[in-house]
């Protein structure tokens, strides 16, 4: 028996919020329905499930998307380790799940497996700390958040000083008491890009976008006081999934393809530029390509190639990526 989580409802994107009219087609969406709409047509029995059945649950496989909205955060906070250690095979895997949405486990992890080239960050547990070691032009990250939330960029000299600081982690998500520890980056030039990676292949999308550097706090997709779905301040024009040929130029992704097989999860997705890794995780939107063709490096075939717009792989490859994983 396979237990699927049910989806928090806090991650039901609303219809029409996807920013070109092609794509109303549910690309988003619950996770648990792309899995049950498997299970029902391969005849695989299972049992939807949700918190007040944690942790004495059993059967053969847990699938559940435990993501990092803060309420949905803290409810799974309190079960998964129990769950890990009832299920033999579960999604998201232990590891995955300790680094995931912990900014400064990321970091410390990639250098503890050797991949240290790729990280430039410094770790600050307290705003004391902060405000001793923080410089113009710096970024700074709590361990958590999403869309910016709890990010900011220091664009003028008053802004490292004590006073100024409480002012604008208190207008983060998790204000002052809950944004440490954090990690602070170079404001790193160049496009950004989102490589993703599946049991499948790779793909990467470039965000080629200007910053708003008006104010700290609209660095990045924008500013938190804004509402999520209204955040995000990029064209399609200019983000888009690349090609066979820019994909192909990537060294980095052989070596992210190496950190996925480490980690030992059968999806994940980073955020990098010019070489250094800025995040990752394993969960992200289905990249919508604003072209007609994109590159994808095929993991069956070890060979690059051009794939033509899908709309249905790039909304179910996470979930078929994980069906790959566990044989089902």
């Amino acid at each position: 028996m396979i237990i699927l989580h049910r989806d928090n409802n806090i991650y039901d994107v609303p219809k029409g919020w996807l920013v070109d009219n092609r794509y109303n087609w549910d690309l988003c969406g619950f996770y648990h329905e792309k899995f049950e709409a498997y299970f029902a047509n391969a005849n695989i029995d299972y049992r939807l499930s949700y918190y007040e059945d944690y942790p004495n649950v059993d059967g053969s496989h847990f699938i559940g998307r435990f993501a990092h909205e803060r309420g949905d955060k803290e409810l799974h906070q309190k079960y998964y380790y129990e769950l890990e250690k009832r299920f033999d095979n579960i999604w998201p895997n232990f590891m995955t799940y300790r680094l995931y949405d912990d900014k400064p486990r990321e970091m410390e992890y990639l250098d503890s497996i050797g991949y240290s080239k790729y990280t430039d960050y410094k770790v600050v547990n307290n705003i004391d700390e902060l405000c001793d070691v923080v410089q113009v032009g710096d970024i700074v990250k709590s361990h958590t958040g999403a869309s910016s939330d709890n990010v900011f960029c220091v664009t003028e000299k008053k802004y490292c000083e004590y006073g100024e600081l409480v002012n604008i982690l208190n207008d983060t998500y998790s204000k002052v008491d809950n944004f440490f520890p954090a990690i602070i980056q170079p404001y790193f030039e160049g496009l950004m890009y989102k490589i993703h990676l599946t049991n499948y292949g790779i793909h990467s999308k470039v965000f080629d976008y200007e910053q708003d550097l008006s104010h700290p706090l609209n660095f990045g997709v924008g500013n938190p006081k804004v509402d999520w779905k209204s955040r995000y301040n990029y064209s399609s024009e200019r983000c888009y999934c690349i090609s066979e040929s820019r994909l192909k130029n990537m060294d980095i992704i052989f070596d992210l393809l190496e950190i996925k097989k480490i980690m030992n999860t059968p999806n994940i997705t980073f955020d990098v530029i010019d070489n250094k890794i800025l995040e990752f995780t394993y969960l992200w939107s289905p990249s919508l390509p604003h072209k007609n063709e994109y590159g994808f490096y095929n993991l069956d075939t070890r060979k690059f190639e051009t794939i033509e717009e899908e709309q249905y792989f790039l909304g179910h490859e996470q979930v078929n990526s994980v069906i790959k994983e566990f044989n089902l």
